[in-house]
């Protein structure tokens, strides 16, 4: 593809990510974490989606660039936009483990932290198990699309083990 195709997307996602940091750096000066104690756990849901999002939004800037200067990129475009979206609500989500805001007053934060192991590790095997039956590299020397369950059973596993980290520590502090 030539240069001239990308030259319009690229201006515009650019004026998108511009917009998104001066809106963000907007609601960041007028909305200080002034609340009550009972909302705390909404306040911090709230800064890790803005997190996030931020991951997500530089993700992809740095991917424009790396099109923009015709670097060729060993994936398919459905997977970079996957990994964006999962790096984005990875870090959210790891952002909401490491404030102890990911379980509501009454969940049992003890087994949503061991489902989350469970699923992670499951889910981390089966794309390994994908990528080895499809090598890894496919014909076209473009990574295989097993990376996209690799890399989602990763995070969700680095989610449940903060997660069960997290508990130990709040279970010895109380102590």
């Amino acid at each position: 593809m030539t240069f001239e195709i990308f030259v319009p997307w690229v201006v515009v996602l650019l004026i998108v990510v511009l917009l998104g940091l001066f809106f963000s750096i907007l609601i960041r000066k007028n909305h200080r974490m002034h609340s009550e104690y009972d909302e705390r756990q909404k306040l911090i849901r709230a800064k890790g989606k803005s997190v996030g999002f931020m991951v997500m939004l530089v993700y992809y800037a740095i991917l424009a660039l790396l099109i923009l200067f015709d670097v060729r990129i060993p994936m398919y475009t459905d997977t970079m936009l996957l990994v964006g979206i999962m790096l984005g609500a990875g870090s959210a989500a790891i952002y909401y483990s490491l404030y102890d805001a990911y379980a509501g007053m009454n969940d049992n934060a003890k087994r949503l932290s061991i489902i989350a192991v469970a699923v992670g590790a499951f889910d981390f095997f089966v794309g390994l198990q994908n990528m080895m039956s499809d090598h890894f590299v496919d014909s076209h020397g473009m990574l295989s699309r097993g990376i996209v369950n690799t890399l989602l059973g990763g995070i969700v596993f680095i989610l449940g083990m903060i997660m069960i980290v997290r508990n130990w520590k709040m279970k010895h502090e109380e102590s």
